[in-house]
């Protein structure tokens, strides 16, 4: 048997949802998080770490809005 496993990343400003990441397996996927988060930079969303270290997920229109410079900003595992 199998299970197809969906994980989404938001922007933090906005509310915007990232198209879904989806993995198939036959067990239990860890790591998914991880998966989404580079799919969902590579569609031109920033994680930003905020002065009080809190990391935000911005969309890209958030990233302009907000002057975010992307070579400063990361979506990391």
């Amino acid at each position: 048997m199998s299970a197809v496993y969906s994980c989404d990343v938001f922007c933090d400003d906005c509310g915007n949802w990232s198209p879904s990441f989806t993995k198939t397996r036959r067990r239990i996927s860890a790591g998914l998080a991880r998966s989404a988060r580079a799919a969902a930079k590579q569609g031109g969303w920033v994680r930003v770490l905020q002065p009080d270290g809190r990391y935000v997920d911005l969309c890209p229109r958030c990233q302009q809005m907000r002057g975010v410079q992307t070579s400063n900003s990361e979506i990391s595992s």
